[in-house]
């Protein structure tokens, strides 16, 4: 059918037309269904419109900022927007080691997810958002959380994405994909969750799986530099050095991250280019003099080089800094040089995640 409406206050609209849809559709609803169905975050028109350009931005790594910009200004026109909150969670814990030290995003990423919940804990997005942040924290509190976000909404697209990485920090990689699966069904465009589906199989060491899984993702979105990376990283697992070096230092403008710069380096020592790889080491001491680097990064190369010593304490700092590669360390295959030593078991045991 047609929907015709003046279209002079989008919030008059959106009532209208779930109105005219229930009664096109002989729905039989409860009242508590139809003030779910009729339920308004805000009332503050521009307050939506800064939440909705946050979310635009915020899952591109490179504008986390602008995604953090968006939801405070949101939340100054109406203090009281739920949803804007658990954006502004969301846009924490992104940013979290990507471009914040941890502890501090995590923090901040918490406290807006639970200020979310204590405006209105039936909404899906905010238990979703505070789950992800236990995810980080490698917090097992985390299953509840996304348990009650999917109840309270099957479909919502960062409840299963952010479960998925939860699924797969627990070793429960099938299930990740199921959920993985779903949200490109639910959002076709996504190459996020196809970028995540290479991981599955890197963690399962079904190399081939995972670079078909990177290939998929890039028919999507030819230049997402996320996507080039988890290509290199398939490239890398199967022993295809020279083309994964070639990618990473392909996509090195587009991405100015420490997880680039790790990634490389590591490619570097593994190709037997070890002086290309210590000059990424210093690049990374040298970029960590601007923004937040993770030690983790540095943790790739030396284990790379065979450096034990050096790796270890790396990966010693980076679980101080809640680093949330931390959360893989039972499954990552690029780790998997230094199972052996007994440190390995022991900093294992400290990460509760993967305990």
């Amino acid at each position: 059918d047609q929907f015709d409406d003046k279209f002079t206050d989008i919030f008059a609209v959106q009532d209208s037309l779930s109105t005219r849809l229930a009664d096109a559709l002989a729905l039989k609803l409860s009242r508590a269904a139809e003030q779910q169905l009729n339920k308004r975050y805000t009332s503050n028109f521009e307050a939506y419109q800064l939440y909705a350009q946050g979310r635009a931005v915020w899952s591109v790594f490179h504008q986390a900022n602008d995604s953090l910009k968006f939801f405070n200004a949101a939340l100054e026109k109406d203090p009281r927007y739920a949803l804007a909150y658990a954006g502004l969670a969301d846009a924490y814990t992104g940013a979290s080691e990507w471009l914040l030290a941890p502890r501090e995003a995590l923090g901040q990423a918490r406290a807006a997810a639970e200020k979310a919940l204590a405006l209105d804990d039936t909404l899906a997005e905010a238990h979703a958002a505070l789950g992800h942040v236990y995810v980080h924290q490698f917090n097992l509190k985390a299953d509840a959380e996304f348990q009650r976000a999917l109840e309270l909404s099957p479909n919502s697209v960062p409840a299963r994405f952010f479960y998925s990485e939860y699924l797969a920090f627990t070793k429960n990689t099938e299930k990740a994909a199921t959920n993985l699966r779903r949200v490109q069904q639910l959002d076709p465009l996504s190459p996020s969750a196809g970028a995540f589906l290479v991981w599955c199989g890197l963690i399962d060491r079904r190399n081939d799986d995972a670079l078909r899984e990177a290939q998929k993702a890039l028919e999507l979105e030819p230049d997402n530099p996320f996507s080039r990376l988890m290509l290199a990283m398939a490239q890398s697992a199967s022993a295809r050095h020279a083309e994964a070096i070639a990618e990473l230092e392909k996509i090195k403008p587009l991405m100015p991250t420490s997880q680039l710069l790790g990634t490389l380096g590591r490619e570097y020592a593994l190709a037997g280019r070890r002086a290309d790889a210590l000059k990424v080491l210093a690049e990374l001491k040298q970029t960590a003099q601007q923004q937040y680097v993770s030690p983790f990064d540095s943790a790739l190369i030396y284990t790379a080089l065979g450096d034990k010593d050096q790796a270890f304490a790396a990966l010693e700092k980076a679980r101080e800094d809640q680093s949330e590669w931390l959360g893989l360390l039972g499954v990552d295959a690029r780790l998997d040089s230094l199972r052996t030593d007994a440190r390995f078991d022991d900093l294992l045991r400290r990460v509760v995640l993967t305990h």
